[in-house]
C-alpha cells in the first residue's frame, strides 16, 4: 500500500513496516505530484518483486554518541508517521546536540542538561527564543531520555536510568492572554457584504465548532448527521502535506450542532455531498486575512491588533476556537461538555476558557446568536458560481493529460478562453489534483 504526500512515499514492506521514502524536492504542481505517482508506483513494483524488509538496527552500544543516537530515534519516529519530526530535528542541531557535545547517550548527566538549561534561560533572557520555544525544547530532550530508558524498541534502549528526572526545565514566562470575539463582532463580521461570503461562511463554521483548523479543512458530508443534528471530528487534514490524519490529541468526539449553524450546514451538505464542506487560505494568511475582514466590518477593538505586548496577543485564526469554547463556559455548559468539544486531554486547558469566562460582565451580550439570514440565504454564491461543471471538469482533466507540460497559468488562460468564464488558478489546481488522486487510487 502507499500513500503520497508532496514529495514522498510511504510503503509497507514485507516485514510490516510502513518507512517513507523522500523524493527529490520540487514546485508544487499538477506535473510534480504526477512524477511522484509514477516514481510511487515504481517503489511498489520493487518491494513486491524483491519482498524488502527494513534492514535491522544496529544494536545499540554504550559508546553510541548521542547524535547517532538521536538519528535512529527521528528515524523511528519518522517512520511512525509523527508530524513533529521536522521541528525536532531543528532543536535538536540547534540547540541540543550543542550541549551535549560527542558525550555517549548512555553517559550524559544530569550536569550536562542543567547546563543546557542554563544556556535556554540565557536566549530567553537575550530574546533569542522565547520561553515557550526554550519550554519545547526542554520537552524534546525529557522525551528522549525517557524513550532511553523504557522505549518498546530494545534496540532504543540504552539507559538504566533517567538523567533529566531531578533537574527543573527552563523558566516559565508570563502567558499572554489570547483575546476573543463578542457576539455583537461575529455579528458585524457575519452580515459584513465587504466581506467574500465564502470567508463569511467558513467563520461562521469555525466559532460555531471550535473546530481546529485543520480539522475544518478535513469536514465532509460523511461527518455530519443531519437527521439527529450532530456533527463528528475524526480527522485533521496536514497543514503541509494535505494529507488526512487522526486529530491531534488523537480523539473522536461527536457533538450537537449548535441551532443557530444548523440551517448553514445542512446547506453546505446539500451542495458539497462529494467533496470538503470548507475551503481554508494558507496556513501563514490566514490571521492577516482574518483581522482585515474585521477591520472591514468594522470591529475595530485595539485588543485584537495589538502589536508588541509581552503580555497580549494578536486575534488569529485559533482565537475562533477560543470564542466557541469561551462562549459555551459563558452560557453556563457542564466543564466534561466544553472538554468533550474541545477534545482537550487535560482538563487544565478547560479550565482556562472557563476562568476567562468569569471575567466577563453584562456587557458580554448572548453567546451562539443567529446568524445572518442574508448569509445562509448567500452562502453558496459567489465562489460557487465560479465553479466547473462536471463536463468541465472533464474537458480540464483532458487538456491537462495531452499537455503534461503546460503550466497551470497557460491552461487557465485556455479554460477562460475556451468556456468564457473566470476560473481561479486554485480551482483548476484542485481539479487536476483530484484527477491525479483518483488515477492513484
Amino acid at each position: 500500500m502507499v500513500g503520497i504526500s508532496n514529495y514522498r512515499v510511504r510503503l509497507r514492506l514485507a516485514d510490516g513496516t510502513r518507512p517513507y521514502v523522500h523524493l527529490a524536492p520540487s514546485p508544487r504542481s499538477p506535473q510534480a505530484e504526477k512524477r511522484a505517482r509514477k516514481k510511487a508506483e515504481a517503489w511498489m513494483e520493487r518491494v513486491r518483486a524483491e519482498g524488502t524488509v527494513r534492514a535491522a538496527a544496529p544494536p545499540p552500544t554504550e559508546t553510541e554518541s548521542a547524535r547517532a543516537w538521536w538519528t535512529r530515534y527521528l528515524d523511528h519516529r519518522t517512520a511512525k508517521g509523527q508530524q513533529s519530526v521536522r521541528d525536532a530535528r531543528g532543536r535538536l542541531e540547534n540547540w541540543i546536540l550543542p550541549a551535549l557535545a560527542d558525550t555517549p547517550m548512555s553517559k550524559v548527566t544530569p550536569e550536562a542538561l542543567e547546563n543546557l538549561v542554563a544556556v535556554l534561560d540565557d536566549a530567553v533572557e537575550q530574546e533569542r527564543i522565547s520561553w515557550k520555544t526554550a519550554k519545547n525544547i526542554w520537552g524534546e530532550v525529557t522525551a528522549a531520555f525517557n524513550q532511553a530508558c523504557r522505549s518498546k524498541r530494545r534496540d532504543l534502549r540504552v539507559r538504566q536510568d533517567n538523567p533529566t528526572t531531578n533537574v527543573p526545565g527552563p523558566d516559565r514566562g508570563q502567558q499572554r492572554q489570547q483575546p476573543i470575539l463578542y457576539p455583537d463582532e461575529v455579528v458585524a463580521l457575519l452580515s459584513c457584504a465587504r466581506v467574500p461570503i465564502h470567508w463569511r461562511v467558513l467563520y461562521a463554521v469555525a466559532i460555531y465548532t471550535g473546530a481546529r483548523a485543520g480539522e475544518l479543512a478535513a469536514l465532509a458530508a460523511g461527518d455530519v448527521d443531519l437527521a439527529h443534528r450532530r456533527l463528528t471530528i475524526a480527522r485533521q487534514r496536514d497543514r503541509l502535506t494535505g494529507e488526512l490524519r487522526l486529530t491531534k490529541t488523537k480523539l473522536t468526539r461527536a457533538f450537537d450542532i449548535e441551532e443557530a449553524l444548523f440551517p448553514l450546514i445542512a446547506k453546505l451538505v446539500a451542495a458539497r455531498a462529494e467533496r470538503g464542506l470548507l475551503r481554508l487560505p494558507a496556513d501563514e494568511h490566514r490571521a492577516t486575512l482574518l483581522r482585515g475582514h474585521l477591520e472591514l466590518a468594522g470591529v475595530a477593538r485595539a485588543e485584537l491588533f495589538v502589536k508588541g505586548d509581552p503580555t497580549r496577543s494578536r486575534f488569529t485564526f485559533h482565537g475562533l476556537r477560543h470564542t466557541h469554547l469561551t462562549w459555551m463556559a459563558v452560557r453556563g455548559d457542564d466543564a466534561v461538555k466544553i472538554q468533550m468539544r474541545a477534545g482537550h486531554t487535560d482538563f487544565k486547558m478547560t479550565q482556562r476558557y472557563i476562568e476567562t469566562a468569569r471575567t466577563l460582565g453584562a456587557g458580554f451580550g448572548r453567546a451562539f446568536p443567529e446568524l445572518p439570514a442574508e448569509m445562509i440565504e448567500g452562502a453558496l454564491g459567489g465562489r460557487e458560481g465560479r465553479a466547473l461543471s462536471t463536463g468541465e471538469s472533464a474537458k480540464v482533466k483532458e487538456w491537462a493529460a495531452r499537455h503534461a507540460d503546460l503550466p497551470l497559468r497557460a491552461l487557465r488562460a485556455r479554460v477562460i478562453a475556451e468556456m468564457g468564464k473566470t476560473v481561479g488558478l486554485s480551482t483548476i489546481w484542485r481539479e487536476l489534483r483530484g484527477a491525479a488522486g483518483t488515477a492513484g487510487d
